[in-house]
């Protein structure tokens, strides 16, 4: 017979007995109470419990009123060092917010003087090579002095307009490369 079959037969076995109530069992059972000792422990471990709850609901309380503002009158008036420290460090902040701006001024200062001096040398730089470009062409416009010059003299003149130019960019370049300096250095 199968382990499932007999299950059934047991079950079916079962069903056929009387029914017996509960309340007509035999004599009632004596209510036993635990000694002196163990209803003690019982009460300590109770009474810690309720102890630890109630320290729960405080905590709990107290971490509900974090997020609470605390009203700016009231904030610091039983608890003078607090006022102190926190005075303390407003001035803290405000003073090294002020050697931050005494430096940012310092730097910008730096800077300025520095760009103000590059781009003085790259006027003069460029007003000078102007200067000669125009004076070459002042010279190849002069028609009575082209016609006693030989055919060289344009050529050498064509030759000295484009080096002035070459200097001219070279000086704008060093202008450039100079402002780049002065970013990396910011």
């Amino acid at each position: 017979m199968s382990l499932k079959a007999r299950a059934e037969m047991g079950l079916l076995a079962t069903l056929d007995q009387p029914r017996v109530s509960a309340a007509t069992q035999g004599p009632k059972a004596k209510i036993s109470v635990p000694p002196a000792e163990t209803l003690l422990a019982w009460r300590n471990s109770h009474e810690k419990m309720v102890a630890f709850r109630a320290a729960e609901e405080d905590r709990d309380a107290v971490a509900a009123l974090n997020h609470q503002p605390i009203d700016p009158n009231v904030r610091h008036k039983e608890l003078p060092k607090l006022a102190e420290r926190a005075k303390q460090k407003r001035v803290d902040h405000d003073s090294f917010l002020k050697q931050f701006e005494l430096k940012l001024t310092e730097i910008s200062d730096d800077l300025e003087i520095r760009v103000m001096h590059a781009s003085r040398g790259v006027q003069k730089a460029t007003a000078s090579n102007d200067q000669r470009i125009g004076e070459t062409f002042g010279e190849l416009n002069q028609d009575l002095l082209l016609v006693t010059k030989d055919h060289q003299y344009v050529l050498d003149s064509w030759d000295e307009i484009h080096a002035v130019c070459e200097k001219r960019f070279a000086d704008i370049r060093g202008f450039a490369a100079e402002l780049e300096g002065i970013e990396r250095d910011r």
